[in-house]
This record gives C-alpha cells, sequence and structure tokens, in this order.
C-alpha cells in the first residue's frame, strides 16, 4: 500500500508522545513500588523509611527519563514508519543534526582548525585554541595570537583578545586597538564602535569619526546611519528612539522611529508603532525616501531591504514586489518570496518553487518541490527527493541525483552522496569525487572541508591539500 493511502491521523504528535512517556511510566513504576511495599510491610508508604519506599522513589524519578526517552524513540520510529514525506525530512533534519553534535563532540582536537575560508588572499586558522593568518602557499604571515581571527574584508579584519575586539591590517598590526565590545567590520569604509555601554563610529584608518555616544548603531550606507538615541536625546520622543546620523555626527532631520534599518538604493525600511520587524503588525512597517517621506501609506507585515530595484514585502494576504516609487509592481501574493538574484527572485506557492522576473512575469512555473536562488547562472531545485541544477530558462543542466547539495561558487558545488560530500563542476561532472564529512563552496580556489576522520583542511581544486607550515 502507498504511503499516501496510509491513514496516519492516529499517529501522535512528539509533544504527546512525551508527556505520555513522562507520565505514565513513573504512575507505572510509582503503583507497582506502592502495592509492593504493602505486601512486605503492610505499611503506609509516605511514612515509611524501608529500603523499599526509598529506592522505589529513586526508581520512580528514573523510569521518567527513560519513559520519556522511550516514547521519542517510538514516536521517530513511526514518523520513519508511516510519517509524510514532510514529517519524514523534518525528523531527517533532526537526525543530522543530532549526529552532527555527537560528531563534533567525540571529535580528536585537530592540529589545526579552520572556521572561515579564503579572503583577500588570507585564510584564518586556529592553532593551540589561538588564531592566526597563513597565504596561499600554507606560510604562516600571522602568528596566532588572538582568541578568535575574522577574514580580511577591505584590508581589515576583526580580532579578539581577552573578550575584546579591535582590528588589524594585512601585516599584523593594529588599526584599531582591542577595547570594544563588538566585532569592527566596515562597510562602506565605516564602523560601528560598542564599547559596552555606548556606540560610535569608526574609519578605516582607526580614527573615530564619531564619539561614543549612542545606545546602539548600525552601519553607514548612503552617507547616513541609524542609530538608537541615548535617553538624554530622545526625552522629546521617548517611544522612538531610532534616527540618522550623517558623518559629521548631526542627526539627519528625517524623523524617529520605533526602529530604522539601513539604507539601500535610496530607500530605507522603518518601523512606527510599539513593534519590532521580526514581531509584525499591520501597517508598522514602512520604506522612507533619504528625506524621511514614506513611499506609500499603506503599511506592510514583513519586508525586506531593496535589491535590484525591488524589494518584497507582505501586505497581509501574501507576499509581493514594491519598486523604488512605492508602488506594487509585482502582487503576488506568494506564500514566500526571496530576493532578486540575478534578474530572477525564488517564489512559493501551493508549496511548489518557480521563480519570477523583474516585470512580474512568471520566468519558471512553480513546479518543484524546493529550490533556492540563483548562483552563477544556475539555481539548486528538489525533484523527488533528489537535489540537481537548472539555468535561467528552466532547463535542467544537472540532473536531479544528488542527496544535497550547495551553491556554486568559483564553477564548483558541494554534493552529497550517500552521506558524503564531493564537488561537480556546472555539466554535472564530478570532479572530486564524494569523500568528505562536509563540504564548503570554494573560494580563491580553496575550500575548507572535513574528512572521514573529521578533521579539517583546505583543499585545491583538484582535491590536493593545503598545508600549513608551522615553525
Amino acid at each position: 500500500m502507498s504511503r499516501r493511502h496510509i491513514d496516519r491521523s492516529w499517529i501522535p504528535t512528539d509533544a504527546q508522545m512525551a508527556w505520555a512517556g513522562f507520565l505514565l511510566t513513573p504512575l507505572i513504576a510509582g503503583v507497582t513500588v506502592y502495592f509492593l511495599h504493602q505486601q512486605v510491610t503492610g505499611e503506609p508508604f509516605w511514612h515509611s523509611n524501608h529500603p523499599i519506599a526509598i529506592g522505589g522513589f529513586f526508581a520512580t524519578v528514573l523510569s521518567a527519563v527513560a519513559g520519556l526517552w522511550a516514547a521519542l524513540r517510538i514516536h521517530r520510529w513511526l514518523i520513519l514508519q508511516f510519517g509524510t514525506e514532510d514529517e519524514r525530512k523534518r525528523q531527517k533534519f533532526w537526525d543530522d543534526l543530532n549526529e552532527g553534535v555527537r560528531r563534533l563532540q567525540n571529535r580528536k582536537k585537530p592540529t589545526i582548525d579552520f572556521h572561515f575560508g579564503f579572503s583577500e588572499g588570507l585564510v584564518p586558522f586556529e592553532h593551540k585554541d589561538r588564531h592566526g593568518y597563513a597565504d596561499t602557499e600554507g606560510r604562516v604571515v600571522i602568528e596566532p595570537r588572538y582568541d578568535w581571527a575574522k577574514p580580511f574584508e577591505q584590508g581589515r579584519a576583526a580580532v579578539k583578545v581577552k573578550d575584546r575586539w579591535g582590528c588589524i591590517d594585512a601585516a599584523g598590526h593594529f588599526v584599531i586597538e582591542p577595547r570594544y565590545k563588538l566585532p569592527v567590520e566596515f562597510i562602506d569604509g565605516y564602523s560601528p564602535l560598542d564599547t559596552g555601554r555606548r556606540t560610535g563610529f569608526v574609519d578605516r584608518d582607526g580614527c573615530v569619526v564619531i564619539a561614543p555616544r549612542f545606545a546602539a548603531g548600525l552601519w553607514f550606507q548612503e552617507g547616513l546611519a541609524p542609530v538608537k538615541l541615548a535617553w538624554g536625546e530622545r526625552w522629546r520622543s521617548p517611544l522612538r528612539p531610532w534616527a540618522y546620523v550623517d558623518l559629521q555626527g548631526h542627526l539627519a532631520p528625517i524623523g524617529r522611529f520605533t526602529w530604522a534599518g539601513s539604507f539601500h538604493q535610496g530607500r530605507a525600511l522603518v518601523a512606527f508603532g510599539r513593534v519590532k520587524p521580526w514581531q509584525p503588525r499591520a501597517g508598522q512597517l514602512h520604506f522612507i525616501d533619504l528625506r524621511g517621506e514614506p513611499l506609500n501609506a499603506e503599511g506592510f507585515y514583513q519586508a525586506r531591504d531593496f535589491c535590484h530595484g525591488r524589494a518584497a514585502v507582505h501586505c497581509g494576504e501574501g507576499w509581493g514586489f514594491l519598486d523604488v516609487d512605492g508602488h506594487l509592481v509585482i502582487p503576488g501574493p506568494f506564500e514566500f518570496a526571496a530576493d532578486f538574484v540575478e534578474g530572477l527572485a525564488l517564489i512559493e506557492n501551493d508549496r511548489r518553487w518557480g521563480f519570477v522576473g523583474r516585470d512580474g512575469e512568471m520566468a519558471i512555473e512553480p513546479r518543484f518541490d524546493d529550490a533556492m536562488s540563483f548562483s552563477e547562472g544556475l539555481a539548486r531545485v528538489e525533484i523527488d527527493g533528489r537535489w540537481g541544477c537548472i539555468n535561467s530558462d528552466g532547463e535542467l543542466v544537472v540532473e536531479p541525483r544528488f542527496d544535497d547539495m550547495e551553491a556554486f561558487e568559483d564553477g564548483l558545488a558541494p554534493v552529497q552522496v550517500d552521506e558524503l560530500w564531493g564537488y561537480i563542476d556546472r555539466q554535472g561532472e564530478l570532479v572530486i569525487e564524494p569523500c568528505f564529512h562536509s563540504a564548503d563552496g570554494f573560494s580563491e580556489g580553496f575550500a575548507v572541508i572535513e574528512d572521514q576522520d573529521d578533521q579539517p583542511h583546505l583543499i585545491r581544486r583538484d582535491g590536493s591539500r593545503l598545508e600549513i607550515y608551522l615553525d
């Protein structure tokens, strides 16, 4: 009999099974111990110091834990045998997560560990609980002396020393001394500085351009940064603490908000009313221009920043897309909508996935079980539990034959076959055979993998390893 013809209404939820195991098992154990005690001693159970009473109490507590474990194991078996496809996929996700945690706990401490890939010719690595940087030849360029190290961006890297963050250049010299609570990371040449009590801004040369005086702050983009005012500056509008500051440290005359985001393409997402963007109510989220004028009168339940001239918004009935003038040019409504990438946006309708163009025309009809946004001209799609790739015309260029798959980066994509990972090229040919427990995408010609002993390594595009030479 097919799975879809099996009546699954009798299968309890995991919460029901957990409560059943947690309550019924100790109840049975307690009743058994009670009658056993009565038969042996003839005394009231709760006034007795007899070993049966004391041992029975601990046995009841242990049986509650054992019952909970057994109930959840039975529930897992029922889901795998009789559950729907979605239920079995959800159970497999938790199984894989638990397996990953178990492997991580049992993993032998590696001599050298990698948490990030190459960026600007350098890769952060960990050795004996200290972090440093190596180049593409495996030479140590910056000795491991930091508690944590992040990849280089725009010639700077955030490093941590004794619970405080600073910033170094490519030679390992401190541009910003480590005395800040959060990582110093630059966008458009500036970064927020969090002292733990107040937030200011610094440039790439380490010069403080705005002294720390705000309660919180985000990055500068398009000449303005959203900041949360300290109590001394927000007494006139205590319920709308967010505003915008320019590079001279002056508050821009564009209003106060409950929450404010960075500008993208001349538009910023802000919130009115006592609500956060991730806890939306009708009409609370709006887009404003650089003068602080709302793009439209009605607000949105959920929204994302503008990307390629379009912003995904949730109007209550579903997702659609807004243009920079505030017009709902793609009304949908869709069950889900992602940002536009390479001219197409991933959407979901009736639990099927497809892609829509910027003109609102359905470029690729929703026909896939699952899908991801485009990367390097190809998008990952799932058909009948197997992953492959399509091009922008919706044609299958990599047949769906993999258990799992990541995005193409540097012309190669990680794929999973029988719980092991390898790499394919754009034609779907295996260029590195599946032999890794995990595999990240390539960056600057290298990728981070874990071998079957759960030891991390850097590999080249031909599968050979890059060795880091330590003195």
